[in-house]
């Protein structure tokens, strides 16, 4: 076991400890959870690259920046379509600053 899957173990504990089950009335994962999972999902892709670079061989991680790419712009979308419900209207100001 390599250094780099030693680490991706932490990140998937990680993953669990930090993120909290729903309770009753809560639709959706919270502001907190939402920006745990994305931090993780920004170590999964360093990690994937760091993983590249130097050219260490784990099946694990030659894979998991794919992953933690998708589950990153998923929960960034995520997020996003949140705030466009809370607004009655969008303005291009809120484009801009996202963009």
């Amino acid at each position: 076991m390599s250094f780099l899957d030693i680490i991706m173990v932490i990140f998937t504990v990680c993953f669990f400890s930090f993120t909290r089950p729903l309770e009753k009335g809560e639709q959706g994962f919270g502001r907190d959870t939402t920006a745990t999972l994305r931090g993780l999902a920004m170590l999964g892709i360093v990690l994937h690259h760091i993983h590249n670079r130097f050219g260490y061989s784990s099946p694990i991680l030659s894979s998991i920046g794919y992953l933690a790419t998708g589950l990153f712009f998923f929960i960034s979308g995520y997020g996003n379509m949140l705030s466009i419900n809370k607004r009655n209207e969008v303005k291009l100001e809120w484009i801009y600053k996202k963009i």
